[in-house]
């Protein structure tokens, strides 16, 4: 028997339990998981909209150096892009939303992780947290990207980097979680 003809088997074998998955899916009110899809994705877009405003903030500043510091205000660009993004993943998010559980009250520990399984699949906030996590995500690359064409020529590279870990990891997400 070919491979085809055995996976064709396999397939058709599984064909009632995904059917018995859809009727799961068509039990939950379908207004909520329409809210809910609509809030992730207008996270998203809007995220992609100021993602997009770096490219533009690395424009201006390349503009506004000497020709031969173009190249580094747009590496300073990308890397500070990166650190943010990484650091608002490790710490940043669990600060700014803090988890029911917290280290010392103040940083979230697991059950704050913005895809954990147990928060993403509910339908109670209205929105994925990992759409949200893209969001604030963006926002806080942004506040690096204002200082960093800034402070443009003037700050080495690691000094810059080192300031972005504290204002993506600790400083920004502190002034989001203020209510």
């Amino acid at each position: 028997m070919s491979l085809w003809m055995k996976t064709a088997k396999r397939s058709a074998m599984l064909l009632p339990l995904a059917g018995m998955a859809g009727l799961a899916a068509h039990a939950q009110d379908a207004s909520a998981v329409s809210a809910y899809v609509d809030s992730s994705y207008l996270f998203l877009i809007g995220g992609l909209i100021v993602m997009f405003m770096a490219a533009g903030f690395l424009c201006l500043e390349s503009g506004l150096v000497r020709s031969k510091n173009a190249s580094m205000q747009s590496l300073k660009n990308v890397a500070l892009f990166s650190v943010a993004g990484l650091m608002f993943w490790l710490i940043g998010y669990n600060i700014a939303y803090p988890a029911s559980t917290t280290l010392f009250g103040i940083i979230g520990i697991p059950g704050g992780i913005p895809w954990d399984a147990g928060v993403e699949e509910s339908l109670d906030t209205g929105y994925a947290a990992s759409s949200d996590w893209f969001f604030q995500m963006v926002f806080v690359a942004t506040a690096a990207s204002i200082v960093s064409g800034t402070v443009a020529e003037r700050v080495k590279l690691w000094s810059f980097l080192i300031f972005v870990v504290f204002l993506t990891a600790i400083i920004y997400p502190t002034v989001v979680s203020w209510e």
